[in-house]
């Protein structure tokens, strides 16, 4: 004799339909919300370990691809002063050449997109400023920030990711 197998019975398919329907949504609701908490976090230990001066450059962006709609979100420092005259340098310029240095200070580990020109008698310091290399240390450990509060915003919001 034959073994029947396993015998599941359905009720009420459209209201599973409904839901399935609706998960893609909601996941791509909440996932952008634990992004954002997880920048939030990760902009939040920056600030505390960079130098004064460039704190009010940390901050978080979240974006989607045109194309192939994924979510994406940049951290780090941006360049927030676009709105002032051209005569003056924007902070972010200061913040980048106090990290990696400047003319023949300049930090040998990183690749710039043009080296360092050749001494000119009318430049007024042929040497440059010397590389801090602080970036690096605001830094560190910022993954495990970010997969923590994503984390745990997603457990917050498991619910609501089938709910209608």
């Amino acid at each position: 004799m034959a073994d029947k197998g396993v015998y599941i019975e359905f009720t009420n398919l459209d209201e599973l339909y409904k839901r399935f329907e609706k998960a893609p949504e909601n996941f791509v609701k909440i996932t952008k919300e634990c992004m954002k908490e997880g920048g939030k976090k990760v902009t939040r230990m920056i600030r505390g370990r960079a130098p004064a001066e460039y704190r009010r450059l940390v901050g978080y962006k979240i974006g989607m691809g045109q194309i192939t709609k994924d979510s994406y979100i940049f951290m780090g420092f941006f360049n927030k002063d676009r709105k002032k005259q051209l005569k003056q340098i924007p902070t972010w310029f200061k913040a980048y050449w106090k990290n990696y240095g400047t003319l023949t200070k300049r930090y040998a580990g990183h690749q710039f997109r043009t080296p360092v020109k050749g001494h000119n008698r009318r430049r007024r310091n042929n040497v440059g400023q010397k590389a801090e290399l602080w970036y690096e240390g605001t830094i560190e450990g910022w993954q495990e920030v970010y997969l923590d509060a994503f984390t745990k915003k997603l457990k917050e919001n498991e619910d609501k990711i089938l709910a209608r």
